[in-house]
Formats: structure tokens, sequence, C-alpha cells
């Protein structure tokens, strides 16, 4: 990559204004034309030869610009600066490029080390495992810490949540009962819901059982839901939320009636 001829060299206007405004209309010509050898040779003799004595009357004028290197060539400091920036530049695109390759390829490899050859039904039966583990991902929270969840309006650090839920086997009915109460109070009303606690905060506190809170009317429809990351959803979120929050509430119910012990029968004659 070192050894590429660059094919361009770039001229920074400001500072080549500024650094040649002392130097007549020809002088500024040679400048231009000493830097465009030098770019594409590297470096200028130390005498001006060949198709360079052309410029041998500005010379005396320009010789400050190309100071003379322990090589014994002659070089203008700042197009070898601007060289290295650009070779380094185009040497970190190369080697992202094969990075981001290899990085494209490994998947396949892994797959392929994964899948040894095998008959079909071996392959089969990989699949298979596979999508169970896939399902046993999915049912990994029980029903009844789902619809807490979807219920609970700040939804934040739901595995510990869940941890919590496990332990203390909260019955689910008082708790969608109270969250519905707490959702309408003053505590979690006030300054958009910043007070509401974390779940798992409000499980290991055995909330559930608080005294019902007073109602304020002043701001009923006002409570924010929060995301992972403690900031409110957007309106857009928001409304969705509420949907699936009402369809809990929903779900709830049914889940009560069908988890509600019946009566037993009277077996005595």
């Amino acid at each position: 990559m070192n050894n590429m001829k660059l094919p361009y060299f770039p001229l920074y206007a400001g500072d080549f204004s500024l650094g040649t405004e002392e130097l007549t209309n020809a002088e500024t010509g040679a400048y231009i034309r000493l830097l465009i050898h030098q770019w594409k040779n590297k470096s200028l003799p130390k005498v001006l030869t060949g198709k360079l004595v052309c410029y041998l009357d500005e010379w005396p004028a320009l010789e400050q610009y190309f100071p003379l290197c322990s090589d014994g060539r002659r070089r203008n400091p700042r197009l070898e600066e601007e060289r290295q920036k650009i070779t380094d530049r185009r040497e970190k695109q190369r080697l992202g490029g094969i990075k981001s390759a290899e990085s494209r390829k490994q998947p396949t490899k892994l797959l392929t080390k994964q899948l040894p050859k095998s008959p079909p039904n071996i392959a089969e039966s990989y699949s298979e495992s596979q999508s169970e583990e896939d399902s046993k991902k999915k049912k990994d929270y029980s029903e009844e810490f789902e619809l807490f969840w979807k219920v609970y309006p700040k939804k934040i650090g739901k595995r510990k949540a869940e941890e919590a839920w496990k332990k203390l086997k909260p019955p689910l009915q008082i708790c969608i009962q109270q969250l519905e109460a707490m959702k309408k109070s003053e505590d979690w009303l006030k300054d958009s819901g910043q007070f509401i606690p974390h779940p798992t905060t409000w499980l290991n506190g055995g909330r559930w059982d608080d005294e019902k809170p007073k109602e304020d009317t002043r701001q009923v429809g006002k409570l924010p839901t929060y995301k992972a990351d403690d900031k409110p959803l957007t309106a857009e979120e928001q409304a969705k939320t509420d949907i699936a929050r009402k369809q809990a509430l929903k779900d709830v119910k049914e889940w009560g009636k069908k988890h509600t012990a019946k009566p037993r029968k009277n077996l005595t004659n």
C-alpha cells in the first residue's frame, strides 16, 4: 500500500493562500508545478535539472519551501505529511474491509463445524433440538408473571422481577387490583411518574398488601410507562402499551375464572 502511487494531493486553499501571499503569479505557478513533481516522484533533486530548469528564475523565492533532506533530495514537509495521512487512511480502510469480509464468512464456518457431514435425519434432529431450545426461551416466564409485567408501568429489570415473583409467589389478582389503584394515586402520578418503584422493588416490598391509596382525580390518565432505559415511552409507544395493558387486564380476569376453585359437591345423602 505504501508503494501505491496516489493520483491526487490535497490543496488547502486558506493555508496555501496565506503561505504564498508574498509570491508573484509566476512564482506561485512554479511552486504548484514543483509540488506536483514531488508528489509524482516523491522528491526534487538537490539542483533543478532536466525539465525543472525552466523554474530556475523563480527558484530563489521557492527554495525555502523545499528544504534539503538527509538523503540529498529536496522535499516539501507539509506535502509529505499529507501523503502519509492518505496512505494511513487507505491502509486502515483496506484492513477494515478484510476484517469485515472475514466476519461475514465466519457464521458459515461455524455452522459447518456444528453440522458435520451426516445423513439427513441427523441434520433434521439438530434443527428440531434448536427449535425446542428457542421455544423454551420464549416460554421462560410464567403466565402469571407475564400478566403482571404487562400491567406494571415501569418495565425495568424483568429478569430480576421474575426471580422475585417466583420466590414470593404473590396473588396475581390482588397485585393487579393494587397496581390499578396505584396508577391513580398522587404518589405515582406526580412528576410524570418518576417515583414509581422498579417492579422488583415493588414485589420485594410486598406492596400488594398496602392499603389502597387515595385517588388523585386531577391527574388520572396521565401515568406514563417507562422503558428498560428508564425513559418514558413516546406517544405512539404509550398508545400501543395502553392497548396491551387493557388486554392484559382482560386476560387476568379470564385467568381468574380458570384458576378459581370450583365448590365441591355435597356427597352426603
